[in-house]
């Protein structure tokens, strides 16, 4: 909070040296950026899902009679193949006929919420929390990890999420807190 205090201060200092018509200007032109926003928000069209969002890893389904075959990302990848794919894996046919009642392979293809970075979360703790928190979450994966996905470099899925405000309970911290940055996608699982 510190930081962002002292940056307005600064931009504020430079506004005591420019000219009267510059920063009239510049208010106008604030303005009138702010309201063609208001007046035209800019609405994204979803992407489709494509063949080539695919992982290469990742496991198909190929049992159209599945009353759940609709919604698993299993079946839709299998669906979006090229027919001159060679060969691909997939999940046996006989073994979830096998199993029976509900598949153990399914992976719904709703969109969740991913999150990119915690250093805004690190900011709110004190040193020693800082500590405690790095140490349990480096002992999870790795110290690499631990700094990509800190960075926002690495994305964390809902339940690595989960886990990471888990630990911050662990450190005391009661307040909600919010990663940096937040996106959707597919989780292929």
């Amino acid at each position: 909070m510190l930081h962002i205090q002292k940056n307005m201060f600064t931009f504020a200092k430079a506004f005591l040296y420019l000219p009267q018509h510059a920063i009239t200007a510049y208010v106008a032109n604030k303005k009138s950026i702010s309201n063609v926003k208001k007046r035209n928000p800019v609405k994204m069209k979803e992407k489709e899902l494509e063949f080539s969002d695919v992982p290469n890893n990742f496991l198909w389904c190929i049992d159209r009679q599945c009353p759940k075959s609709g919604t698993c990302l299993r079946q839709v990848a299998e669906r979006l193949a090229p027919t001159d794919l060679v060969q691909y894996s997939i999940v046996s046919p006989k073994h979830i006929a096998s199993l029976g009642g509900e598949c153990p392979y399914y992976c719904s293809s709703t969109k969740v919420q991913y999150a990119k970075g915690f250093l805004g979360i690190l900011e709110n703790l004190t040193a020693k929390q800082v500590r405690f928190f790095a140490q349990r979450l480096i002992s999870n994966s790795s110290r690499r990890t631990y700094y990509r996905v800190r960075s926002g470099e690495r994305a964390l899925s809902p339940a690595e999420q989960e886990s990471i405000l888990n630990v911050l309970k662990e450190c005391g911290i009661t307040a909600p807190m919010k990663f940096d940055s937040y996106y959707y996608d597919y989780l292929w699982t």
